[in-house]
């Protein structure tokens, strides 16, 4: 991207890091106006995201302008939506690292209800649904720590709506690792209780906290459903999300 300087003798057009160095070597300050094709009128060097630190700050009715402009870089990060982008993938890490504890919860959860003195049928479905836990947070973690890194990128320089897309993929991100919880855990557990223990599976699922998930024949089928409407409606939400910022972002530049 090529920028055109507002000032005399600088004639021709700038790359990105030619400006940076006109602005470190003082040969330009943050009045000065810059244009590039995709902006629809000359901004001030202050107004975009070029770094101020070693700027030439001139005065404004007798005061240096650095008083006016200390809170710049703030305002940079929050208007190129850092500010939302690098929390969010912060949080992203700490869904992950959750997800490999659940299952270290659910085996204290179960030896706290002193499952091992109960009958060996409940013993051996106990460590089936406890491994496929296991694998079920192991594949969440991995989405997880996947997404920390693609939600960075959700928007890039010069975007105007920046908040949107990242929370259209935290509801994608979100919506996808609900489905798998309940696409792989409910019908596991519904699936083994109801075979093997029948009524009594109702009271091994209470101890492993998961009385939420049913069981019987219809929680075998409507899980596995479940966990896939999940998933597509909530994709579906967030790209109506995307497309929307999408759109707003594009006819902006245009």
């Amino acid at each position: 991207m090529e920028y055109l300087i507002d000032k005399p003798n600088f004639d021709g057009k700038y790359t990105r890091e030619q400006v940076q160095a006109l602005i470190n070597e003082k040969k330009i300050g943050p009045n000065t106006k810059l244009w590039k094709s995709d902006w629809d009128e000359w901004r001030m060097i202050r107004d975009t995201d070029f770094v101020l630190t070693n700027a030439k700050f001139e005065s404004i009715s007798g005061l240096p302008e650095n008083i006016f402009l200390s809170m710049r870089p703030l305002i940079n990060y929050i208007d190129n939506g850092l500010l939302f982008r690098n929390p969010f993938s912060w949080l992203y890490m700490l869904f992950a690292v959750i997800n490999l504890v659940v299952p270290i919860y659910v085996f204290y959860k179960a030896v706290d209800n002193r499952i091992f003195d109960a009958d060996a049928k409940f013993i051996i479905v106990f460590l089936i649904i406890w491994l496929i836990i296991l694998f079920a947070a192991w594949v969440s973690f991995q989405l997880w720590w996947d997404r920390k890194t693609k939600v960075t990128i959700t928007s890039v320089e010069g975007d105007e709506f920046v908040a949107t897309p990242v929370f259209a993929h935290l509801i994608q991100t979100i919506g996808e690792w609900v489905g798998i919880w309940i696409s792989i855990v409910g019908f596991s557990v519904a699936l083994l209780t109801t075979i093997i223990l029948g009524n009594e599976g109702y009271y091994l699922s209470r101890q492993l906290g998961l009385g939420f998930m049913g069981i019987g024949i219809l929680s075998i089928v409507l899980m596995p459903i479940y966990g896939f409407l999940i998933i597509v409606s909530t994709r579906f939400l967030a790209e109506q999300f995307k497309a929307l910022s999408s759109i707003a972002n594009n006819t902006r530049k245009n």
